[in-house]
């Protein structure tokens, strides 16, 4: 990372406080800025007030879930990558938005999968920035 490249942040949504905190401490450990929040309604306060470059978001939340977060979040940022996690991609509010998120994991997630996967998103984002 050069001196004028910002570290990319991105933004963990999970009501499950032991998700949010263990993914944390797994991006920090690989040089990401990380904030959290716990329902839909504060991701979209953070996506407004913060620049964030990926979003990992959980499907079923309190307050506002993760299907209508996402719908939210394209009407802000369409190009933001927003990656949605789920304890059953079958679910009829995955299928119905699968085609707005830019990718679907399982839960329990996949870490050797799921970081690739996250590193190509953001070099991705950043080429067509």
């Amino acid at each position: 990372m050069t001196a004028t490249t910002r570290q990319p942040r991105l933004l963990i949504v999970d009501d499950d406080e032991g998700m949010r905190d263990t993914l944390t401490d797994i991006l920090e450990g690989t040089c990401y800025l990380v904030e959290q929040a716990v329902h839909g309604e504060a991701a979209l306060d953070k996506i407004r007030s913060q620049e964030i470059d990926l979003v990992l978001m959980d499907v079923r939340m309190p307050i506002l879930d993760g299907v209508e977060t996402l719908r939210r979040i394209r009407a802000l940022r369409p190009c933001l990558p927003v990656i949605l996690m789920s304890g059953n991609t079958g679910e009829s509010a995955v299928a119905r938005v699968q085609h707005e998120a830019t990718a679907v994991v399982s839960k329990p997630l996949d870490l050797p999968r799921l970081m690739p996967l996250i590193h190509a998103m953001l070099a991705k984002r950043e080429q067509e920035q």
